[in-house]
């Protein structure tokens, strides 16, 4: 007998437990600088971060977050004919 589970998949408890990175890691990462993530956060070209910084504290991002942001640049653009 199945049951009906309203509980978190498997996937998504990896991805509740993939950890966070500081914009220095994400800066690394991309080869962005701050101030041309905070333009592409403005123009809604990069993903926000998961956890805003507050005074003193700098902005986070599940690595999970920019593993998809970077996988949807290497697809590149989809043109069609």
């Amino acid at each position: 007998m199945q049951t009906d589970s309203s509980g978190p998949t498997p996937e998504q408890i990896a991805e509740e437990l993939d950890g966070f990175i500081k914009t220095r890691d994400v800066e690394r990462a991309t080869g962005y600088t701050r101030r041309w993530i905070s333009e592409l956060i403005a123009r809604g070209r990069f993903p926000p971060p998961d956890v805003p910084g507050r005074l003193g504290s700098a902005h986070r991002w599940r690595r999970s977050t920019i593993r998809r942001y970077l996988e949807s640049l290497s697809q590149g653009p989809r043109l069609s004919i």
